[in-house]
């Protein structure tokens, strides 16, 4: 099964991003492929609808989360997806979103010939989208409960 590892940096201290990764995982429903990035014609993108399992965490890593991906229809035609998402700390007041693990390529052997010509640098790119839309919604979240706890603090 090949392995996939992307990143995002992320404004928020690792113990802010988080609090706040599991509901923010909860809130992405697709997974997008822009074609033209992909060196495709520009006809827009592919939109699938997706099944994501977020497993308990661990208590020696309470900042991981495994996660699994995979089509809500037709998930025999799809790539799926099994691995952690976590956060690591870069500094005082910013962290890295990271996002690992394998993925299975569709329909057994022909599906591996497929995936070694195009669909490893689609799942690639699918995987960077989601982890940048993870990146954007664990941004908010954390800004947005940031503010309450401010505010919370001064009784407002």
């Amino acid at each position: 099964m090949p392995e996939i590892t992307v990143q995002q940096q992320l404004s928020l201290p690792p113990v802010s991003a988080v609090a706040v990764m599991r509901d923010s995982l909860v809130a992405i429903k697709t997974l997008r492929v822009d074609l033209l990035e992909l060196g495709f014609p520009d006809v827009g993108y592919v939109a699938v609808p997706i099944d994501l399992e977020i497993g308990s965490q661990r208590f020696e890593t309470p900042s991981v989360f495994p996660i699994t991906i995979r089509a809500q229809r037709h998930a025999e035609a799809f790539p799926m997806f099994e691995g952690q998402a976590g956060a690591d700390a870069n500094g005082p007041s910013s962290s890295t979103l990271w996002i690992g693990g394998e993925y299975t390529p569709p329909m057994q052997q022909i599906g591996a010939m497929i995936d070694a010509a195009v669909l490893g640098r689609v799942a690639r790119h699918a995987l960077q989208k989601f982890a940048m839309e993870l990146a954007g919604a664990i941004t908010r979240r954390g800004r947005e409960r940031e503010i309450r706890e401010v505010r919370a603090h001064r009784g407002e």
